[in-house]
């Protein structure tokens, strides 16, 4: 392993081209795989912590079962003890504002249309927010992070929750198994914070935040 990026530790297989994006324990990065010359989105813990590695592992199971246009296809998976994913390759992934309105319509009705693909198979991904979504090299989104998906058909394994307050449903931050309508409730948020350029609970201080998603107070988009 040589630690190439921001001290991530990197699989040495791999040449480091660019960090795409990153939450406290994940990364995603642009790279060159050495043995191939495929150029390839990395999938690598920023923490050594099993938690974070099972659910990379977790991820690479359930993205190697789904197979859609706007689902981030698995090309490679290594696992020396640090889980690694190698997806198709991305150009970015998606952050707020600087889009012309088509182009955010089209993005988001191509992450509803994944969503579909993916609860006909039984798969909520319950985490959904913009880090979580991919950009191919023509502009089309990916979605990313299967790992924290709940898997209707298997409702007593632990799935980890691990979006914040603000991006996730209401009924889930009361303790209730996801469904379907818990991913559009999210894809409605991440619809906001795409034209607004803000969360819809930013306006409330950090400690209210759960408290007005679980109540509906939305501050109202004013376009």
């Amino acid at each position: 392993m040589a630690s190439d990026v921001e001290g991530i530790q990197i699989p040495s297989a791999y040449h480091v081209e660019e960090l795409l994006g990153s939450d406290v324990t994940t990364a995603t990065l642009r790279a060159v795989d050495a043995r191939d010359g495929q150029t390839v989105a990395l999938r690598v813990p920023r923490v050594a912590d099993a938690a974070v590695y099972e659910r990379l592992r977790r991820e690479a199971v359930i993205a190697a079962s789904v197979e859609h246009r706007y689902v981030a296809r698995l090309l490679r998976y290594d696992d020396d003890g640090r889980p690694c994913l190698a997806l198709e390759e991305l150009a970015a992934t998606l952050t707020p504002g600087g889009r012309e309105l088509s182009e955010m319509v089209a993005i988001v009705g191509k992450v509803a249309a994944a969503l579909d693909y993916l609860h006909g198979e039984g798969v909520m991904h319950v985490s959904l927010a913009a880090p979580d979504i991919g950009l191919a090299p023509d502009g089309s989104p990916r979605l990313l992070n299967l790992g924290c998906a709940y898997l209707a058909a298997n409702p007593d394994e632990f799935y980890w929750l691990q979006a914040s307050a603000e991006t996730i449903a209401p009924e889930l931050l009361c303790g209730r198994l996801p469904t379907p309508a818990s991913d559009v409730y999210s894809l409605g948020l991440l619809v906001y914070t795409l034209l607004a350029g803000a969360n819809p609970f930013a306006a409330y201080p950090p400690q209210e935040r759960l408290r007005a998603n679980v109540r509906g107070n939305v501050v109202p988009l004013m376009l």
